[in-house]
């Protein structure tokens, strides 16, 4: 298997390039776009300079290295660039001729590193006799020897910020030699603001082609921590198996950490040594590691930027100039003059807020504002980030993929083999363990009947170099299966597929079997959209690849549109394959204005699905009672589940309060054995929505029990129950009660996410802009269901019940 994978955390100059490649899990599209963008640049030509934004930890010097090492990898690059990399801090640059010194000084790094010592002490003997104070010297030494290597030197300056600040008064010099045909080609990084780039009148001012590393997604962040682990061989067994049992732990520590790569690896480490405890000892053990490195940040600060940040960071929601100088009783100007110094070292960031047209401020990176918080706050902040992560574990839970993969094993002796390909994907995504476990039976049991033709049982085979090795194509995409599935290997597996396409570029198998790998395990979602493409292409009327083909594409929101026009045309040539339709319909949900369409899908998915019921019919079901609040149409597709399941409990139970709602003016108590059936917030819920209906609702008589304790099931099971309760709370004009029950009785801490899209339900969707980040993911999610009926009314330019036809 080789040597363990090594991790660094804050130095990646310190791995092999082999280690380093197997650790940049992230940003493969990103680093494959800008690899892209150098090729485009000829021997001769000018070039486009590029620059990456992105805060502390996003990434950006591991981007310069990866570029560094693509640069010595391929073959093109290799012919035209020579990649110049430097410290990550020039702190030294004062003026041009120390910059171009610096140059000579990475050219001979380069030089040394490539073999080629005898140049580099030559250049370093150059670098010895050169007088500074001349001011072309250094420059023309430096072209000197670049010609001599006839390729283009390519500048990756990490803090680039640092060295446009050193040489204010030569910038427009500088630049006139990064615009030179055939010369320097620039890519630079940068966590802060820089005049020298966002001012008219300065000298870089629409020069360079900007890229912004934001946050990883959830999904990126759970197929990086997978990728890492299986990286790590047996030392990563234990992430890989937390990972698929519990994706919604994972999602949480993204909203409370911001997607940081950094913090990913970090994360990686702690989960390695220890997988015990929850999402907040998580959450402990990463504050930990980040107190030296935070601590020191905020003590270079002078003391009254200090007294600024504090206040900033304890306030946790956006916060005005004017709020701030009340809290630290400083003035205005103060303030305002702190402010602009920390937003330039990119400590704080500016954002806008409902109440006024000023601009708030909030800590950039939202990491920093959480170790704040833990370190330094009151009592009733760190309280409220507890109850925070609680909350986003069970918001988080993805019990709607668990009933997809129930529908689809349910079936499985009439599955036709367009189906049973997703088998596989769906397995690495369900938190229970059992479901898991009988979907990977599947695969289990394609790998023992291929032990048993070698003569062995699936446990005996520890290591791929006891089978016979692989000589064709298919031998080697059943390698890969074996490596991937049994032994949880996936880059080998990753191998095996490229080789076996090698061998046979025709192979349907080995180029599907390539995406799903990539995709599932190896974070590399433009790599899976590239094998899938190939998939397509080879069998173009099979279900399967562009079903995968599409959820890929789905992964980024750039390729939405395709990831749609792909769902669409799979279900023109077979209506019958519901999972598109409900897939199409959750991708049309979340965009503005697409909820008729989406509609259509999920009618669709009822139509197609119906015979088998479960899936397809709560997923057309809930869409339509509990989205759109088509009441009638919800309710006969729950009858119609209880027909093929008479002992499905939650459809009977969503069928119980819809029906509510299709009755006359005076609506019936629901019976009281039926309410024992349910826990406690799900009986509270259900009463609550009842005296709403019958005009005997009391804030505080029916609420105290729908959000007694910390609510968790509340979202886990009712959270449809609870959008039709905060709907009808305000049509029956409850909204402003309600609001300040939450925060009189502290539950609006508690169900912090809750509250804040409520107040904006109420109040309007500006209120959503009040709220810090970790809260407002969770909240704009709530909020946009809670109106979906209006947008959907709106949507469709009349009122009415439906836009479809029929569900049968």
């Amino acid at each position: 298997m080789g040597e363990l994978l090594n991790l660094s955390v804050y130095n990646p100059s310190s791995l092999s390039d082999e280690d380093f490649l197997r650790c940049f899990v992230a940003r493969q599209m990103v680093a494959n776009r800008l690899i892209d963008r150098l090729r485009d640049v000829k021997r001769g030509g000018l070039a486009t300079h590029q620059l990456l934004m992105g805060q502390r930890g996003m990434g950006k010097t591991s981007m310069l290295r990866r570029l560094a090492i693509a640069v010595d990898q391929d073959p093109v690059l290799n012919a035209t660039f020579i990649p110049l990399s430097f410290r990550e801090e020039q702190y030294n640059v004062h003026s041009l001729s120390v910059f171009w010194s610096n140059c000579l000084d990475a050219l001979a790094d380069w030089c040394d590193r490539t073999g080629r010592q005898k140049q580099a002490r030559a250049i370093d003997e150059d670098v010895a006799r050169l007088n500074l104070t001349d001011k072309t010297a250094a420059h023309e030494l430096f072209k000197k020897w670049i010609a001599a290597e006839n390729k283009r030197p390519l500048l990756l300056l990490d803090n680039i910020d640092l060295i446009f600040g050193g040489l204010k008064n030569e910038q427009w010099n500088l630049r006139k030699h990064f615009q030179e045909p055939g010369g320097i080609v620039v890519v630079g990084g940068t966590a802060t603001y820089m005049e020298a780039t966002a001012d008219r009148e300065a000298a870089f001012y629409d020069f360079f082609q900007v890229t912004k590393l934001d946050k990883l997604s959830k999904e990126e962040l759970i197929a990086c921590l997978r990728s890492l682990a299986l990286a790590r061989g047996h030392d990563g067994e234990k992430v890989v198996r937390l990972v698929d049992q519990e994706p919604a732990r994972i999602r949480t520590i993204h909203d409370l950490t911001g997607g940081n790569p950094r913090t990913l690896t970090l994360l990686y480490m702690l989960l390695e040594i220890d997988t015990s405890g929850d999402v907040f000892s998580d959450l402990e053990r990463l504050l930990d590691q980040v107190t030296v490195l935070y601590k020191a940040r905020v003590e270079d600060l002078p003391n009254q930027a200090r007294v600024v940040l504090d206040a900033v960071a304890l306030a946790w929601n956006p916060v005005l100039a004017a709020e701030v100088a009340d809290t630290t009783a400083l003035d205005v100007s103060t303030v305002s003059s702190q402010m602009d110094r920390l937003q330039k070292e990119g400590v704080v960031e500016k954002v806008s807020v409902s109440k006024t047209s000023k601009s708030a401020y909030q800590i950039s990176e939202r990491f920093f504002n959480i170790w704040y918080l833990m370190r330094h706050g009151p009592r009733r902040q760190r309280t409220r980030l507890r109850w925070l992560t609680g909350f986003l574990k069970s918001f988080y839970s993805p019990a709607q993929l668990l009933e997809r993969a129930k529908s689809l094993v349910n079936g499985s002796s009439n599955v036709d083999a367009d189906q049973g390909q997703m088998l596989i994907a769906l397995s690495e995504a369900i938190d229970d363990e059992d479901w898991r476990s009988l979907l990977k039976n599947h695969v289990r049991e394609h790998l023992e009947r291929f032990a048993a033709s070698i003569g062995k049982t699936l446990d005996e085979i520890v290591d791929p170099s006891e089978l016979p090795r692989p000589i064709t194509a298919w031998d080697w995409n059943r390698h890969g299966l074996l490596l991937r599935q049994h032994l949880k290997r996936s880059r080998e597996a990753e191998d095996a597929y490229k080789t076996a396409i090698s061998i046979d570029p025709s192979s349907w198998d080995a180029w599907f079997n390539l995406g799903t790998v990539r995709m599932a395990d190896l974070a590399d979602i433009g790599g899976a959209v590239q094998a899938y493409r190939m998939a397509v292409s080879l069998k173009p009327n099979d279900v399967s690849s562009q079903f995968w083909l599409a959820s890929a594409l789905a992964q980024d929101p750039a390729t939405h549109g395709e990831a749609e026009k792909y769902f669409q045309e799979l279900l023109k040539q077979k209506p019958s394959f519901y999972p598109a339709a409900l897939a199409l319909g959750d991708l049309l949900t979340e965009q503005a204005g697409r909820l008729p369409e989406a509609e259509k899908a999920f009618a669709l998915a009822s139509r197609s699905g119906a015979k088998k019921g479960s899936e397809a019919l709560h997923g057309a079901a809930f869409f339509a009672g509990f989205v759109l609040e088509q009441f009638e149409r919800a309710a006969r597709l729950y009858q119609r589940q209880l027909t093929i399941d008479p002992d499905d409990f939650v459809a009977r139970s969503n069928l119980v309060i819809l029906s509510l709602y299709v009755r006359g003016d005076r609506k019936p108590e629901v019976n009281a054995e039926f309410l024992r059936a349910h826990p406690l917030h799900g009986r509270a819920v259900m009463e609550a929505i009842v005296a709403l209906l019958n005009d005997r609702f009391v804030p505080e008589v029916h609420l105290p029990g729908v959000f007694e304790g910390d609510g968790i099931d509340l979202i886990d099971t009712y959270r449809g129950f609870l959008y039709l309760l905060l709907r009808e709370v305000r049509r029956r004009g409850f909204g402003v009660a309600m609001l300040n029950w939450l925060d009189v009785s502290g539950t609006g801490d508690r169900q912090w996410p809750v509250r804040a899209a409520f107040d904006a339900y109420v109040n309007g969707e500006n209120k959503l802009l009040d709220i810090n980040p970790e809260v407002r993911t969770a909240a704009q999610k709530i909020h946009s269901l809670l109106t979906a009926p209006e947008r959907y009314v709106e949507s469709m330019g009349r009122p009415g019940d439906s836009g479809v036809d029929s569900d049968e």
